[in-house]
């Protein structure tokens, strides 16, 4: 007689867009499927990129947010929501389930969504923490109320889960509070991010390469300065920028009209193939405002290239072939560093050993939290 399966609803962040919390959404959807059965609830109404792929393991249930463009009407929706959310998933755990496992990648309101669980009875409950501490911005009153309610969810959250876990030791540190959460490292697929497998297409620029979505978390602006001035360094290279996030992304087509640099900077799709680009590209660049374990970080070093990581983003990230700069030391200290490199190794890239990121060894460990709720 066969086995019967795990049954998990995953809860999404937002959506299942193509990002690097939807990457690990899928590798442990994927990797987990002879063993369990995974639906997910998602925060968005419009179809994303990997929906149709998720479609062929479980369902998608959509309870979206406020998705109009009002900023007071988002904020409103924010500050009170945590009741809709519970609500949404104990409707969607007790009219689908029973379920054995929660999943939470929702960050501070993973709190609704345990707390819900929790009601439903259902015995594994997990909140999966990704990000780090954002001190980007300045404390506004909008930002000390967020701090407040972030403090309030860490609580909630440590009440209800059975679990708590980490893509990196700062991220469960931030989201649960130090001492309560477990470092699984995220997942990389490392046959398709195999250097070996690919062969560049032939240039004769150096090209450098940032990919992310287009947000102040992500920093591009910085990217595009840090290239400003190694543009005034070498004239032989060129800037790839790989996203989503189109209100940013005009914040950065604006300041490289200024800087007079479009013609050497070139934007590609979100959804465009990330190994080739890579083994395309030459110097990968990272000025995060903050990360909780940069995956495309993880990716560029299997596919050989040099990363030059802002000290916003942990050590955890560093797989032998990171430099790490503080962003305060500013754009054109970044450059000079990247100059330097590029003078001593040129373009030559060397393969760093990222097994302990397989998404295999990733998705083995959810799932014996997972099966925790066979014991």
């Amino acid at each position: 007689m066969s086995k019967k399966k795990l049954k998990v609803l995953q809860i999404a962040f937002n959506d299942l867009g193509n990002g690097g919390v939807q990457n690990q959404i899928m590798a442990i959807t994927k990797l987990t499927a002879d063993s369990a059965h995974n639906d997910i609830i998602v925060w968005k109404s419009k179809t994303a990129f990997y929906d149709n792929e998720f479609l062929k393991y479980g369902k998608i249930f959509r309870c979206p947010h406020y998705e109009g463009k009002s900023y007071l009407k988002g904020k409103l929706d924010f500050f009170t929501r945590y009741f809709r959310v519970k609500k949404a998933v104990y409707k969607t755990l007790k009219e689908n389930g029973p379920y054995d496992v929660v999943h939470s990648h929702k960050l501070f309101e993973s709190a609704a969504c345990l707390a819900a669980a929790h009601k439903a009875g259902v015995p594994v409950r997990i909140a999966h923490a990704h990000i780090t501490n954002n001190t980007v911005h300045k404390m506004t009153p909008v930002r000390l109320v967020i701090r407040l309610y972030n403090n309030v969810y860490r609580r909630i959250i440590r009440r209800h889960a059975t679990h708590m876990i980490g893509c990196s030791q700062a991220a469960a540190d931030y989201v649960f509070g130090k001492g309560y959460g477990q470092t699984v490292h995220i997942g990389i697929n490392l046959d398709r991010f195999d250097m070996t497998k690919y062969q560049p297409k032939p240039h004769n620029d150096i090209v450098l390469l940032n990919i992310g979505t287009f947000s102040i978390h992500k920093n591009q602006l910085f990217a595009v300065d840090i290239f400003a001035e190694l543009k005034k360094l070498r004239a032989n290279v060129r800037l790839v920028l790989i996203g989503r996030g189109e209100e940013y992304k005009k914040q950065v087509k604006k300041r490289i009209m200024e800087l007079g640099i479009d013609k050497w900077v070139v934007f590609k799709p979100h959804d465009s193939y990330i190994p080739q680009e890579m083994a395309d590209a030459d110097i990968f660049i990272l000025p995060s405002n903050f990360e909780g374990l940069p995956v495309t970080a993880i990716e560029a070093q299997s596919m050989g290239m040099k990363c030059f990581i802002s000290s916003s983003v942990t050590e955890e990230a560093n797989c032998g072939d990171a430099s790490y700069l503080d962003l305060s030391v500013g754009a054109r200290v970044w450059a000079n560093h990247i100059n330097d490199y590029i003078n001593q190794y040129g373009t030559k890239k060397f393969k760093q050993n990222v097994d302990e990121f397989s998404e295999q060894l990733m998705a083995k460990r959810i799932l014996n939290i997972y099966c925790s709720a066979l014991e």
